[in-house]
């Protein structure tokens, strides 16, 4: 057992530097307990002979000036071959030309360098605009233009699909009170005479946001599936609607003529309120440096 204890490696001789700023020859670690500690005489520290005869240090030397001189050529010739190497690495690389800046993110970066000393958040406040106006735009589509096509014999719903578009990018805040404002401007422009537009439009969009944010991925299945069971919940209050108003209407007259030609014109042209709300609104998930670059 004290023969394997006191077995040494073969040694391997190596020059290295010590703490104290000598060199000295490594020749590998000592086997067995480490020395006991020494007091020395020539100057070094004992706690730096002590460690090292446990590192193995068997002879030490000091370098005179030549050996010291040529040894700091050598380093210098090293970190010039290095930095060389480094510089003819960094020029095969490609570089990317800078891309000039849109319009609309220079008016942005030109906002955000503004100092107003109050706590505003100004990208939030152009979008809320942005939203505004695609409301305001397409209400006014749905009660002039669609109003006098009539397409499939029926007024599509426009601003249903994009509330529901608005909820599924920008999530169900945002999605909430668009679709409040959007039923609030539809009931003030009489395109329907039915008042329970907000009862359908903020839920719609409050789930849609909900659902698009946290449990399904933004995609065009997902967006048609929302459609399709908006389309139906819209028929569902037309229905309640038409019972409201009449007292014994023809149930089949009914969806002949009202309930089947909503429901397709509204899905059929629920993709432009969700194609110009994707791309109104995608200058908005780019980060700062996107904008730049």
């Amino acid at each position: 057992m004290s023969d394997e204890r006191n077995r040494k490696p073969s040694p391997e001789k190596q020059r290295i530097r010590l703490p104290d700023g000598t060199w000295g020859v490594y020749m590998g670690e000592t086997g067995g307990a480490p020395r006991k500690r020494q007091t020395k005489t020539t100057g070094t520290s004992t706690q730096s002979a002590d460690a090292a005869e446990r590192r193995g240090i068997v002879s030490r030397y000091s370098l005179n000036a030549d050996e010291r001189r040529a040894a700091e050529d050598r380093k210098r010739v090293i970190r010039e071959r290095r930095a060389a190497a480094n510089a003819q690495i960094h020029e095969r690389l490609p570089q990317r030309e800078p891309e000039e800046k849109k319009f609309y993110h220079k008016i942005l970066d030109r906002i955000h360098m503004w100092h107003l000393g109050i706590s505003v958040n100004i990208e939030s406040i152009i979008k809320a605009v942005v939203i505004g106006l695609m409301i305001l735009v397409f209400a006014m589509l749905q009660v002039t233009v669609f109003s006098k096509l009539r397409p499939f014999g029926a007024t599509p719903d426009l601003m249903l699909p994009l509330v529901i578009a608005i909820g599924i990018t920008e999530g169900e805040r945002w999605g909430g009170v668009s679709a409040l404002a959007a039923a609030f401007l539809i009931d003030c422009l009489g395109s329907a005479g039915i008042t329970l537009l907000p009862l359908l439009y903020v839920p719609c969009a409050f789930i849609a946001g909900v659902l698009g944010t946290y449990y399904l991925r933004d995609s065009l299945t997902i967006r048609v599936i929302f459609s399709v069971a908006a389309g139906i919940l819209r028929a569902v209050f037309t229905i309640i609607y038409v019972y409201i108003t009449f007292a014994s209407p023809d149930a089949g007259l009914m969806f002949r003529s009202i309930i089947i030609p909503e429901f397709i014109s509204t899905l059929v042209f629920s993709i432009l309120p969700h194609l110009v709300s994707w791309l109104a609104m995608k200058p908005f998930h780019k980060t700062r440096a996107e904008r730049v670059d």
